[in-house]
């Protein structure tokens, strides 16, 4: 409800000051009046491109770490397999414990990646103009 009366009274606030603006200032006021609709739709413009922009970043700073993450666990679990044969077992099964534990710390950087994700669209959201 908060949301849809927020949309109502943004668009009823930009109407008045539209208002305002053409019969209050002389002469240009109707080209402003106009323009202000302009300017509103550009800030969405920003907005958005500025919340892309957030995502693309968000994406490329979890991504690097995310590929390292899993590059590690295999490599570990590679070293545990071909350690198992030719080495002591309680090695090879303390690497593919801690592969185990690796998965884990991936899914918990993917949980931390989807809030961030979360916060952020929250973020654009709340500037959102009753457009």
């Amino acid at each position: 409800m908060q949301g849809i009366a927020g949309g109502v009274a943004d668009k009823f606030g930009f109407n008045l000051a539209k208002f305002a603006i053409a019969s209050y200032v002389p002469i240009l006021g109707g080209y402003l009046s106009d323009g202000f609709d302009l300017f509103t739709a550009s800030i969405v413009l920003v907005k958005n491109a500025v919340g892309y922009t957030g995502v693309i970043l968000l994406v490329g700073t979890v991504a690097f770490p995310l590929v390292k993450l899993v590059l590690f666990t295999l490599t570990l679990r590679l070293t545990a397999a071909i350690a198992e044969p030719i080495g002591d077992s309680r090695v090879a099964r303390l690497m593919s414990n801690i592969a185990s534990n690796m998965n884990l710390l991936i899914t918990a950087t993917l949980g931390v990646a989807f809030l961030f994700f979360i916060l952020l669209m929250l973020l654009i959201g709340t500037a959102n103009f009753g457009i």
